[in-house]
């Protein structure tokens, strides 16, 4: 799989969405670069580096990433992907860093939650945006580190009187839960506490699985925005991957 990724990225550096597709994205990007370094970063090394130059010079001066190219309106999802991307490199680039955490962190609205971009899930951008958060070892301004701190203390408010009584998070607050909403959701938890919501999560997520052992969601993705398209494996994924995070935190 990995020399398949590899074998897509274009010569600027990026990936794009799907095979024939010539544009790149930061979002195809983001995740193509933390998969290779996961699998073997050595190896990778040269589709790694390039991809990290190309995140770079898309950055806008406003601290955020767009999507496609320099210039297009930031956007959180974009800013807090191409900061997980280049997370492991953040003390080389503190300046970007900076830059991007003050967008994330300006960009908050006042009930916790983030504009939603290409998810019709809120959730998908807290819990990116709080792990790009999580890199704030790397900053310096005192004033910054405040507002990084009140973002997550505002993120994990929402989420907490977002949950529904079954346990589980709907794609906004009020309706009814989904697996992925609620798979973006526990990723967030596990970063930023509270076992309790978190268990009542995770009891909500192992109840979902079908006869085959799938995880089953309403769709999640939007494009063109917000006309919903599904990719049915994005659920076991990242239900998968949200059962990791909680794991960890649970079991202690």
């Amino acid at each position: 799989m990995a020399e398949y990724i590899a074998g897509q990225q274009q010569s600027d550096g990026g990936w794009a969405y799907a095979e024939g597709v010539r544009q790149t994205d930061v979002d195809d990007t983001s995740f193509c670069v933390e998969f290779l370094r996961a699998v073997n970063p050595e190896k990778y090394k040269e589709y790694i580096s390039k991809a990290e130059a190309y995140l770079l010079a898309i950055q806008n001066e406003d601290g955020g990433f767009p999507t496609f190219v320099r210039g297009n309106p930031s956007e959180i999802t974009m800013t807090a992907a191409a900061l997980n991307a280049l997370a492991p490199r953040s003390a080389e680039y503190t300046n970007v860093f900076e830059f991007g955490l003050r967008y994330i962190t300006s960009q908050q609205r006042l009930d916790g939650s983030f504009e939603r971009s290409w998810s019709l899930s809120e959730a998908q951008a807290i819990f990116r945006s709080v792990l790009a958060m999580r890199t704030c070892k790397v900053v310096q301004s005192p004033q910054l580190l405040e507002s990084i701190y009140t973002a997550e203390v505002k993120a994990l408010d929402y989420l907490r009187i977002s949950q529904n009584s079954d346990g589980g998070w709907g794609h906004q607050l009020g309706d009814a839960s989904d697996v992925i909403s609620t798979s973006y959701t526990l990723i967030a938890l596990s970063s930023l506490g509270d076992a309790e919501t978190l268990r009542r999560g995770t009891d909500y997520m192992m109840l979902q699985q079908d006869e085959e052992s799938k995880f089953v969601s309403i769709p999640d993705q939007a494009a063109p925005r917000p006309i919903p398209y599904d990719v049915p494996i994005l659920t076991s994924i990242f239900a998968l991957l949200a059962l990791k995070y909680t794991a960890a935190v649970i079991t202690e």
